[in-house]
C-alpha cells in the first residue's frame, strides 16, 4: 500500500535491459523503482520492498510474467499490489489470461510514454483510495473496540466510563 505523501513505489520486471532503461528513463522523475530480470529476484523484491505496483513483461526466461503475477496474487504478503502487464503480446487470449490472473491492466509495447504514464497514474489514483478506505475502516473498528470496551465497565457499575462512551458515540446529555 502506498504510504502518506510520497512517490508510489513501483517494481519493474522485465528480462530485456533496453526495455528497462526505457521504462526508467519515462518514470524515474516520478516514482520511487526497482527492478528485476526474472521472475524469482520479481517475487524477492515484492517481498522485501513492498511496492504498490508491479509493471510486468509476459515473455521472460525460466518463468514467465502469468506465473510471476498467479503467485503474487496467491500469496497474501503480494495479493494486494496492483499489477500491470506491460507486453508485446497483442492477442486478446493473452491480455485476458493476464487479467483474469488477477492483472489491473495491460499495456502494449512498443511503450508510449504518455499512455504509461497516463495509466500509471490512473492506478496510482485508486490505490491511494483504497490506501484511505482501509484507514478509515481501521479508524472505525478501533473506535467500535473501544466503545466495546467502554460499554462493558458501564455496564459493570463504572459510571465514569458513560462520559466517554457518549463522547465517542457523539451523544449529548439531553
Amino acid at each position: 500500500m502506498p504510504r502518506q505523501n510520497s512517490q508510489l513505489k513501483i517494481l519493474v520486471v522485465d528480462d530485456v535491459p533496453s526495455n528497462l532503461r526505457i521504462i526508467q528513463t519515462v518514470l524515474e522523475a516520478d516514482y520511487d523503482l526497482f527492478f528485476a530480470t526474472d521472475g524469482p529476484k520479481a517475487l524477492h523484491l515484492a517481498h522485501t520492498e513492498q511496492p504498490d505496483m508491479v509493471l510486468l513483461d509476459i515473455m521472460m526466461q525460466n518463468m514467465d510474467g502469468y506465473e510471476v503475477c498467479r503467485r503474487l496474487k496467491a500469496d497474501p504478503v503480494t495479493r494486494a499490489i496492483t499489477v500491470l502487464f506491460i507486453s508485446a503480446k497483442h492477442d486478446i487470449m493473452d491480455e485476458a489470461k493476464g487479467l483474469m490472473l488477477g492483472a489491473s491492466d495491460f499495456i502494449l509495447k512498443p511503450i508510449e510514454p504518455i499512455l504509461l504514464k497516463a495509466r500509471i497514474m490512473e492506478h496510482g489514483r485508486r490505490i491511494a483510495a483504497s490506501q484511505q478506505l482501509h484507514n478509515r475502516i481501521e479508524e472505525l473498528e478501533n473506535r467500535l473496540t473501544h466503545a466495546a470496551l467502554l460499554v462493558q465497565k458501564v455496564a459493570r457499575g463504572n459510571s465514569q466510563a458513560l462520559p466517554e462512551l457518549m463522547n465517542l458515540l457523539g451523544v449529548t446529555k439531553p
